[in-house]
């Protein structure tokens, strides 16, 4: 599971950028029909474009650094690495060809041991692998890979949106509230309420999971990794013939780190894995929720007043 939503998050914005453009158009043909200037249909358009895009990108970062912050503070058990940084990286050692015709996985040192040249590139190979992996792949790196990566997003991402809303809303104290800016509004008003039933009703399905079904849930659960023998083998092999093969007490040593760590790995997925799930949701489901509705308050509250009819006074 990727604990960044941010970065998945992207390919919707554009989906939902380019749909945006499309209904502005249309918005762009509605006020060409009351003989309002071309350059300023195009000018408008842009601005308020580039203000709903910023928007959700800004919306997208906070959710995920809210995100981040749950996992780390709330809701601990949740997954700190995406799936595929969880498990350290294998090691394939290519056999020779007496291990081929014998169908023998790893280094076999019961008679002497000389290593191929592929084998010693092999190895050298995932020991910096491993090692890489040893020092980006734990709570505290992915977490401030995550909160910077958000923070990034959402410094610029304001930036720019309070920049084009301030000329938006200084278009419409001098044109009044046109095609435009009425859709922008009812379009982000929808978009952030949808959002936040969406995330609602998860909220709530995950609560009643907790309470009902005491966590044991496990609609959502992957089936636990089973060892592959190829992965075990190769490294069991070098802590079995490593110094016999001529390999260095550190790479032996990396070894043996990687049979505890894998061992971890395994251990991990095959236990709790419904209260991972309800933790991954929770944090999920909550920041979105508490992002969207805010959202969705502000932006419904202004377009419902720029757009309600003031009745004319009667005379008593």
């Amino acid at each position: 599971m990727e604990t960044n939503i941010l970065i998945p998050s992207i390919p919707a914005i554009a989906g939902l950028s380019v749909a945006a453009l499309i209904v502005f158009v249309i918005a762009a043909v509605q006020e060409s029909k009351h003989d309002v200037p071309t350059s300023d249909i195009v000018r408008r358009g842009y601005v308020y474009l580039v203000s709903f895009v910023t928007l959700l990108i800004a919306s997208a970062a906070l959710a995920s650094l809210l995100n981040t912050g749950l996992r780390s503070a709330v809701f601990k058990q949740a997954d700190v690495l995406p799936a595929y940084k969880m498990m350290p990286p294998s090691l394939y050692v290519p056999p020779t060809a007496a291990q081929s015709d014998k169908g023998t996985l790893g280094l076999t040192c019961a008679s002497g041991c000389t290593l191929t040249a592929d084998q010693k590139d092999s190895i050298a190979a995932w020991a910096a692998q491993y090692n890489d992996w040893q020092r980006t792949s734990n709570a505290n790196f992915q977490r401030n890979q995550d909160i910077v990566t958000a923070i990034s997003f959402l410094a610029i991402a304001v930036i720019v949106y309070a920049f084009h809303w301030v000329l938006a809303n200084r278009d419409k104290r001098q044109t009044g509230a046109l095609a435009m800016r009425i859709t922008y509004l009812w379009a982000l008003s929808f978009l952030f309420i949808i959002t936040s039933v969406v995330s609602a009703a998860f909220l709530l399905n995950t609560t009643l999971k907790t309470v009902f079904l005491r966590g044991e849930d496990t609609s959502t659960s992957v089936s636990p990794p089973m060892p592959v023998a190829s992965e075990r083998s190769s490294v069991d092999s070098i802590v079995t013939c490593g110094s016999t093969c001529g390999l260095s007490a550190d790479t032996v040593n990396l070894a043996k780190e990687w049979q505890a760590q894998y061992g971890t790995y395994i251990t991990n997925q095959q236990e709790n894995t419904a209260r991972r799930n309800r933790d991954n949701a929770f944090a999920m489901e909550i920041a979105f929720l508490v992002v969207a509705l805010p959202l969705f308050a502000y932006h419904f509250r202004t377009v419902w007043q720029e757009t309600r009819t003031k009745k004319p006074k009667t005379k008593k």
